[in-house]
């Protein structure tokens, strides 16, 4: 069971990665022939080459510093690239190397879309199976994802209290207004194989997220497809 779900999600990172880069809509095997379009291959073929590399790299150097120089590098070589053509930002979103973006609000008005008095609670029984499925599906992956840290680990992990966190976090995440969410388990593997042993991690993590979140710009309007197209590529390798 456990090594379908990873071979599911390998495969479902994958594709979405070569969507991603693309940039068209596919959903299963059956629509694979759009990534053989000539223009669509050769969006494609930096992040699937940077994909390998980050991983052969990870694989061979056991250094937390491979991966984020790695990844740093994806970025250096793009903007090189674009120095040496004499491309601007702006023309490589047009010729779908970025994706087009639009320009966003303020981060303190997120909550403006968060309008507890539209909530029709009167429908909020019929619902009682969905939510009990709902929360069913999430302990279920949940406990999946702790498999497969356990895998990598190859120690034991105490299931009740890893079950406990994510209830608690999903808890607080539902009362801010967010979404259901459990342990991002490639995102730690990668972690121990790299070394990395400290909560610091975590902390960086978020801190680096909550600057993303309130910059006054966005990010992703300066971020090649294939930057996260080759982390997605990673994963599925």
């Amino acid at each position: 069971v456990v090594g379908g779900y990873l071979a599911y999600i390998g495969f479902f990172c994958g594709q979405a990665g070569l969507a991603l880069m693309a940039s068209v809509d596919v959903t299963g095997l059956s629509q694979w022939y759009k990534f053989l379009d000539p223009a669509a291959l050769k969006l494609m073929a930096p992040g699937i080459l940077g994909g390998c590399v980050i991983y052969f790299s990870v694989r061979t150097f056991r250094h937390m510093a491979v991966l984020p120089s790695t990844i740093a590098m994806l970025m250096v070589v793009f903007y090189l690239t674009l120095w040496a053509k004499e491309m601007s930002v702006e023309e490589a979103t047009r010729l779908g190397w970025i994706n087009q973006t639009v320009e966003s609000p303020s981060w303190y008005h997120t909550w403006d879309f968060l309008r507890i008095d539209k909530v029709v609670w009167r429908v909020l029984p019929s619902q009682t199976f969905t939510i009990i499925a709902m929360i069913s599906v999430v302990a279920l992956s949940s406990s999946l994802d702790i498999a497969a840290i356990e895998i990598e680990m190859k120690r034991p992990l105490d299931y009740n209290h890893e079950l406990k966190t994510v209830g608690f976090s999903n808890i607080v995440s539902g009362l801010t207004g967010g979404y259901t969410g459990s342990y991002i388990f490639s995102q730690t593997i990668f972690s121990l194989r790299m070394g990395i042993r400290s909560r610091a991690m975590g902390y960086v993590i978020a801190a680096s997220s909550l600057v993303t979140v309130v910059l006054p710009f966005n990010v992703l309007a300066f971020i090649p497809n294939f930057f996260f197209g080759s982390l997605l590529m990673m994963i599925c390798l």
